[in-house]
């Protein structure tokens, strides 16, 4: 039997997303050299710089960050054994090709806040107020890229007072307002 992993990389891929793999039990080992990402020129593979990081958030999952350049096709190759698990399962052979979204596919949000603090923070939330994407304000602005047009969004704002980079409830003993 072979490691279970599950690659999260779809034939129509997101130009601000990474590829994410996910395993059932915790990684022993990782081969990096054993990983390839390529990029299509003309009908050669040419292998690409990516990073590769463990998820900070979540275990058993990592991720392969690069460039994605819009509408290029790219492959993902990962040896036999280059991944082992803890019990010393290792993965099967992974090569696995996905197409990166073209510009034309995306919207874009350009906010121009009057008035706005420095330390203003504004979230794009989406229908049910879960905050897809955050982004500070910089000389009066706060800009979103790489937006699904087919979605509806919701935009609001919190001056960041103590510049932690979320919203902070106060504290009533100690007078301290809500952000």
């Amino acid at each position: 039997p072979f490691l279970t992993m599950k690659v999260n990389a779809s034939s129509s891929f997101d130009v601000n997303q990474n590829v994410q793999l996910s395993f059932d039990e915790p990684v022993a080992r990782i081969d990096t050299s054993a990983i390839h990402v390529c990029i299509k020129e003309d009908s050669t593979w040419i292998e690409t710089p990516f990073l590769f990081m463990a998820d900070s958030v979540t275990p058993r999952q990592y991720e392969i960050l690069a460039e994605w350049q819009p509408e290029r096709e790219y492959q993902l190759k990962i040896d036999s054994t280059a991944i082992v698990g803890i019990y010393g399962l290792h993965t099967d052979k992974v090569e696995q090709t996905f197409k990166v979204k073209g510009l034309n596919e995306y919207g874009t949000i350009l906010l121009n806040i009057l008035g706005a603090p420095e330390t203003g923070v504004v979230e794009l939330l989406d229908n049910g107020g879960n905050v897809l994407r955050q982004q500070p304000i910089s000389n009066g602005t706060a800009d979103f890229y790489y937006l699904k047009p087919d979605t509806k969004y919701y935009i609001r704002m919190f001056d960041d007072r103590n510049r932690n980079g979320k919203w902070d409830t106060g504290n009533f003993e100690q007078g301290i307002q809500a952000e």
